[in-house]
C-alpha cells in the first residue's frame, strides 16, 4: 500500500451560557459535554433519511458517531456530495468519454472523518478537499436540527442552576487561527482593503450582534452587515490593520474576514482568515483505490492529541 499525509484542522466547540443570577454575565469559554453530546445523539438517534440535510444541490449527513476504545474522545464521519449534474465520464488516460451512468439525484461519496475531545470540547477535522464538510457547513447542518433538542433546553432551563442556555446559543464552533495569516498579510506590500461580515439575527447574546441589530432596527429582509475599511489611495497603504484584527472583540462572531492589497510583484492579493486554521497532518494508507485508512486517521489523531500539546 501506498502511504498519504492527510491534513486535520483544529477548532473549538463552545457551549455558551447565561448565568442570570447575580450580574447575568455570558460565559462563553466553556464546553458542556453533556449537553453538546446529548444533541449529536439526538440528531444520530433520527432514522438516516431524517438526518440528511438537503441545501438543494448538496447533501450532507452525520453518518456515524461513538466513544473512542479509551473513552478520552468521540469520534465519528459526515457524507456528503453534490448532486444534479450528469456528464460524461473521462478515462484519464485514453480521455476516451462515455456517457455517466449516475442519475440527477446521485453524486460521488464524500466521506470526511472528525475527532472531539472530551475534555477541552477541541474539534479535530478532517481536511475536504472537495470543500463540503467545513467549519460552515457543519455549522449549518447541526443548526438544521435545533429543533430536536429545544423540549431539552427548556427542561434543562427549569432545572434549579445559576446557568441557562439560551435561544439558539447551545454551541459555537470557533477555530483555533494559524499565524499564518498574520504572517501572509505582513508579507504584503500594501494593504488596500479589509472586509468582515456579520449576521445579525443569530447569536442574541453577542454584545457585537446586539450592537450592531440595534443600529438595523426597522431594516426588513437583512440578515448580513459587512464591515469595510479601505484605502482609496492610488499607491497608498494601511497599517496596524494586523494589530486591529489581532484586538478585535469577539473575531469569532464575524464571518468572512478578509485583507486585500498587492504582493511586492505587484499582483494583488486577497487573504482570508478563515482558510488559517490551525492544523497538522497524519500518514495513514491508501489502498488501490486510492482510498485512505479512515481508521488510521482517526487513530493518528488521537495519539498525536495525547503525544503533544497542540
Amino acid at each position: 500500500m501506498d502511504n498519504k499525509w492527510v491534513k486535520v484542522f483544529m477548532y473549538q466547540l463552545i457551549t455558551p451560557k447565561l448565568d442570570p443570577s447575580g450580574t447575568g454575565s455570558y460565559l462563553e469559554e466553556r464546553f458542556d459535554e453533556n449537553h453538546f453530546i446529548s444533541f449529536l445523539r439526538k440528531i444520530m438517534d433520527q432514522p438516516l433519511q431524517d438526518r440528511i440535510f438537503d441545501t438543494g444541490d448538496k447533501v450532507m449527513t452525520l453518518e456515524s458517531f461513538s466513544l473512542s476504545d479509551d473513552a478520552d474522545f468521540y469520534e465519528g464521519h459526515f457524507t456528503a456530495f453534490r448532486y444534479g449534474e450528469v456528464t460524461n465520464l473521462v478515462h484519464r488516460r485514453t480521455f476516451r468519454k462515455r456517457p455517466s451512468d449516475k442519475t440527477i439525484d446521485e453524486g460521488d461519496e464524500n466521506n470526511v472523518y472528525f475527532v472531539i475531545e472530551r475534555v477541552t470540547g477541541r474539534l479535530f477535522l478532517q481536511s475536504d478537499g472537495k470543500r463540503l464538510v467545513t467549519r460552515n457547513s457543519i455549522d449549518k447542518y447541526l443548526r438544521n436540527f435545533y429543533p430536536l433538542f429545544e423540549n431539552d433546553i427548556n427542561q434543562i432551563n427549569r432545572m434549579i442552576s445559576p446557568l441557562m442556555i439560551t435561544p439558539m446559543n447551545l454551541y459555537a464552533i470557533k477555530t483555533i487561527y494559524a499565524e499564518s495569516f498574520y504572517e501572509e498579510i505582513n508579507k504584503l506590500l500594501r494593504i488596500k482593503k479589509a472586509t468582515m461580515q456579520v449576521k445579525f439575527n443569530q447569536d442574541i447574546n453577542s454584545d457585537v450582534v446586539n450592537a450592531i441589530r440595534a443600529g438595523a432596527e426597522g431594516v426588513d429582509g437583512a440578515d448580513t452587515i459587512e464591515y469595510a475599511l479601505i484605502n482609496k489611495e492610488r499607491r497608498g497603504s494601511m497599517r496596524k490593520v494586523e494589530q486591529f484584527l489581532r484586538n478585535l472583540e469577539e473575531i469569532n462572531k464575524y464571518e468572512n474576514i478578509v485583507v486585500e492589497g498587492t504582493e511586492e510583484s505587484g499582483k494583488p492579493k486577497a487573504i482570508k482568515l478563515e482558510d488559517h486554521p490551525k492544523d497538522f497532518s497524519i500518514k495513514v494508507s491508501v489502498n488501490e483505490n486510492g482510498i485512505i485508512s479512515f481508521q488510521e486517521l482517526i487513530n493518528g489523531i488521537i495519539d498525536k492529541v495525547k503525544r503533544s500539546s497542540i
